[in-house]
Protein backbone atom coordinates (compact mmCIF):
# COMPACT_ATOMS: atom_id res chain seq x y z
CA UNK A 1 0.00 0.00 0.00
CA UNK A 2 1.02 3.82 -0.61
CA UNK A 3 2.44 5.47 2.45
CA UNK A 4 1.78 8.86 0.91
CA UNK A 5 -2.53 7.39 0.54
CA UNK A 6 -2.02 5.79 3.63
CA UNK A 7 -0.74 9.26 5.46
CA UNK A 8 -3.67 11.17 3.65
CA UNK A 9 -6.38 9.30 5.39
CA UNK A 10 -4.80 9.75 8.50
CA UNK A 11 -4.66 13.53 7.98
CA UNK A 12 -8.00 13.55 7.03
CA UNK A 13 -8.78 11.08 10.16
CA UNK A 14 -7.03 13.88 12.35
CA UNK A 15 -9.10 16.70 10.61
CA UNK A 16 -12.48 15.51 10.91
CA UNK A 17 -12.05 14.48 14.80
CA UNK A 18 -10.08 16.91 15.72
CA UNK A 19 -8.84 16.33 19.93
CA UNK A 20 -11.08 13.23 20.31
CA UNK A 21 -8.08 11.56 18.35
CA UNK A 22 -5.44 12.74 20.98
CA UNK A 23 -7.54 12.77 23.59
CA UNK A 24 -8.60 8.95 22.94
CA UNK A 25 -6.01 7.22 20.63
CA UNK A 26 -2.75 6.45 22.39
CA UNK A 27 -1.52 3.62 19.29
CA UNK A 28 -0.53 5.81 16.34
CA UNK A 29 -3.02 5.32 13.52
CA UNK A 30 -0.77 3.81 11.13
CA UNK A 31 -0.28 1.09 13.43
CA UNK A 32 -4.03 1.10 14.80
CA UNK A 33 -5.25 0.53 10.99
CA UNK A 34 -3.19 -2.02 9.53
CA UNK A 35 -3.31 -5.54 10.94
CA UNK A 36 -0.46 -7.11 13.12
CA UNK A 37 2.58 -8.43 10.93
CA UNK A 38 2.64 -11.20 12.95
CA UNK A 39 0.33 -13.84 10.93
CA UNK A 40 -1.25 -17.00 12.73
CA UNK A 41 -2.16 -18.37 10.09
CA UNK A 42 -1.47 -18.85 5.96
CA UNK A 43 -4.52 -17.45 5.11
CA UNK A 44 -5.11 -13.66 4.59
CA UNK A 45 -6.53 -11.71 7.81
CA UNK A 46 -9.69 -10.71 8.55
CA UNK A 47 -10.31 -6.60 8.17
CA UNK A 48 -10.54 -5.52 11.96
CA UNK A 49 -13.98 -4.69 13.69
CA UNK A 50 -14.71 -1.62 15.79
CA UNK A 51 -13.89 -3.40 19.10
CA UNK A 52 -10.81 -5.14 17.99
CA UNK A 53 -9.63 -1.62 17.07
CA UNK A 54 -11.03 -0.19 20.46
CA UNK A 55 -9.60 -3.23 22.44
CA UNK A 56 -6.62 -3.09 20.89
CA UNK A 57 -6.14 1.21 21.79
CA UNK A 58 -7.19 0.23 25.28
CA UNK A 59 -5.25 -2.64 25.88
CA UNK A 60 -1.90 -0.13 25.12
CA UNK A 61 -3.77 2.49 27.27
CA UNK A 62 -4.03 0.10 29.97
CA UNK A 63 -0.53 -1.77 29.76
CA UNK A 64 1.40 1.51 29.88
CA UNK A 65 -0.50 2.75 33.04
CA UNK A 66 -0.65 -0.60 34.88
CA UNK A 67 1.28 -3.50 33.40
CA UNK A 68 -0.03 -6.64 31.93
CA UNK A 69 -3.41 -7.54 32.88
CA UNK A 70 -4.70 -11.28 32.18
CA UNK A 71 -6.30 -11.45 28.84
CA UNK A 72 -9.49 -12.82 29.73
CA UNK A 73 -10.56 -10.77 32.54
CA UNK A 74 -9.60 -7.42 29.93
CA UNK A 75 -11.60 -8.40 27.78
CA UNK A 76 -14.21 -8.05 29.65
CA UNK A 77 -13.13 -4.94 31.47
CA UNK A 78 -12.81 -3.90 27.45
CA UNK A 79 -16.76 -4.62 26.94
CA UNK A 80 -18.09 -2.91 30.20
CA UNK A 81 -15.59 0.02 29.14
CA UNK A 82 -17.01 0.07 25.80
CA UNK A 83 -20.42 0.69 27.18
CA UNK A 84 -19.71 3.51 29.26
CA UNK A 85 -17.92 4.97 26.51
CA UNK A 86 -19.62 8.67 24.82
CA UNK A 87 -21.18 8.67 21.02
CA UNK A 88 -18.23 10.64 19.87
CA UNK A 89 -15.51 8.18 20.66
CA UNK A 90 -18.12 5.33 19.82
CA UNK A 91 -18.58 7.10 16.26
CA UNK A 92 -14.53 7.04 15.70
CA UNK A 93 -13.98 3.76 16.66
CA UNK A 94 -16.83 2.89 14.15
CA UNK A 95 -15.42 4.97 11.71
CA UNK A 96 -12.25 3.70 11.76
CA UNK A 97 -13.08 -0.25 11.19
CA UNK A 98 -14.71 1.07 7.91
CA UNK A 99 -11.97 2.64 6.98
CA UNK A 100 -9.33 -0.22 8.52
CA UNK A 101 -11.41 -2.62 6.12
CA UNK A 102 -11.53 -0.19 3.11
CA UNK A 103 -7.33 -0.10 3.68
CA UNK A 104 -7.77 -4.42 3.97
CA UNK A 105 -9.18 -4.39 0.92
CA UNK A 106 -6.36 -2.47 -1.01
CA UNK A 107 -3.63 -4.38 0.80
CA UNK A 108 -5.12 -8.09 0.38
CA UNK A 109 -7.07 -8.07 -2.93
CA UNK A 110 -8.43 -11.21 -4.04
CA UNK A 111 -6.37 -12.46 -7.36
CA UNK A 112 -7.99 -15.49 -8.89
CA UNK A 113 -6.08 -18.14 -10.12
CA UNK A 114 -7.89 -18.64 -13.99
CA UNK A 115 -6.96 -21.57 -16.28
CA UNK A 116 -4.57 -23.20 -14.00
CA UNK A 117 -4.01 -26.82 -14.88
CA UNK A 118 -3.19 -29.21 -11.78
CA UNK A 119 0.46 -30.51 -12.06
CA UNK A 120 -1.36 -34.11 -12.09
CA UNK A 121 -4.83 -35.86 -13.94
CA UNK A 122 -6.78 -37.44 -11.10
CA UNK A 123 -7.21 -41.10 -11.66
CA UNK A 124 -10.31 -42.22 -12.69
CA UNK A 125 -12.29 -44.89 -10.77
CA UNK A 126 -12.01 -48.44 -12.07
CA UNK A 127 -15.82 -49.45 -13.02
CA UNK A 128 -15.24 -52.78 -12.57
CA UNK A 129 -14.29 -51.91 -8.95
CA UNK A 130 -16.30 -52.91 -6.19
CA UNK A 131 -15.54 -50.25 -4.19
CA UNK A 132 -16.98 -47.87 -7.31
CA UNK A 133 -19.17 -44.40 -6.09
CA UNK A 134 -20.53 -42.47 -8.86
CA UNK A 135 -20.54 -39.86 -6.04
CA UNK A 136 -16.64 -40.38 -5.60
CA UNK A 137 -16.10 -36.78 -6.87
CA UNK A 138 -16.67 -34.69 -4.19
CA UNK A 139 -14.79 -32.73 -1.76
CA UNK A 140 -13.63 -35.29 0.50
CA UNK A 141 -12.95 -37.84 -2.05
CA UNK A 142 -10.90 -35.82 -4.50
CA UNK A 143 -8.90 -34.82 -1.27
CA UNK A 144 -8.41 -38.32 -0.11
CA UNK A 145 -7.53 -39.11 -3.97
CA UNK A 146 -4.85 -36.62 -3.62
CA UNK A 147 -3.63 -36.82 0.04
CA UNK A 148 -3.19 -40.33 0.28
Amino acid sequence: MDEQFLDTVIRNIEECFGNLITETIVIPLNELLLPAKKLRAKALPRPQNWFVLYRRNLHAKVKSESGNIEFGNFLKFAARQWQSETTGVRKLFMTLSEIASVLHQFKHRYKPRRNQQLPFKLPLPDPSNNHYDRNCYDIKCVNSLLFK
